[in-house]
């Protein structure tokens, strides 16, 4: 398959300069569309140098800078100084509306997963998770913070409260795997279905440097309860996500 981003000319034949959309944005359009084209192999790769595209679109490299700013909050590219720009690898993706681990997502897309435990502790559980999880304020719930990796490079910081009662013991197992696996094999416990609420947000100071954000970066804040087949709640998760190195997906139908 031929490199899409190998014949900038083309591309920059098929914009318009008289269109009233801004000419930085038609090039992120063109060169998103190159990028996506470039398919699963196109990870972790040398994106062209801002000189390269100042001769083949016929603009200054300050508008180049502008369409390179573009692409990287679409989190499809990334620069490192005195290297260049890279186009980022292969991005993760999870369909809310099906409950599934999603480290075999991770799997499915060529990427390696993986988790760094940051602690586990038995505390009182917070009022707004004795609620989730149906026990009392006064119950005892374990804290599991994790950061969720994707090919070793932090895409999600995660806490996860699940009562003492139902996991007993549960800071003696290996935290480095995924909840859904340790629940069922240790405990014969097996999620069924959830309930998540999707906002975003900018990230917090302590948020952004265990994801290894710049600053205040655009994050996805995801949080609810999972239960099982019978309807008895399980965990309730809040995790948050990097916004420019996972895709949430959702199947929609129309209603007659």
């Amino acid at each position: 398959m031929d490199d899409p981003l190998s014949n900038l000319d083309e591309l920059a034949r098929g914009l318009d300069k008289a269109s009233p959309v801004p000419y930085y944005h038609q090039m992120a359009q063109a060169l998103r569309g190159a990028i996506e084209a470039c398919g699963p192999g196109a990870g972790a790769r040398p994106f062209p140098s801002e000189a390269r595209l100042c001769a083949a679109f016929g603009v200054t490299r300050g508008t180049i800078r502008q369409t390179l700013r573009v692409l990287e909050r679409q989190g499809l590219i990334y620069r490192e100084k005195g290297r260049g720009t890279f186009i980022r690898g292969r991005r993760p993706r999870i369909d809310v509306t099906h409950l599934a681990s999603t480290a075999g997502d991770m799997v499915a897309a060529g990427i390696v997963p993986g988790f760094r435990v940051l602690g586990v502790e038995q505390l009182p559980a917070p009022v707004h998770v004795a609620g989730a999880l149906g026990i009392p304020a006064s119950a005892g719930v374990w804290q599991v913070r994790r950061i969720r990796l994707a090919d070793d490079e932090p895409v999600c910081l995660q806490s996860c409260w699940i009562a003492v009662a139902t996991a007993p013991e549960l800071d003696q197992l290996p935290l480095e795997r995924t909840l859904i696996d340790l629940l069922r094999e240790y405990y014969g416990i097996r999620y069924n279905h959830a309930e998540r609420v999707i906002r975003a947000r900018n990230a917090a100071v302590d948020e952004a440097e265990l994801l290894g954000l710049s600053g205040a970066e655009a994050v996805f804040a995801v949080s609810g309860p999972s239960f099982d087949a019978d309807g008895r709640p399980i965990d309730y998760v809040e995790s948050v996500w990097r916004g420019d190195s996972y895709d949430f997906t959702v199947r929609l139908s129309f209603a007659e």
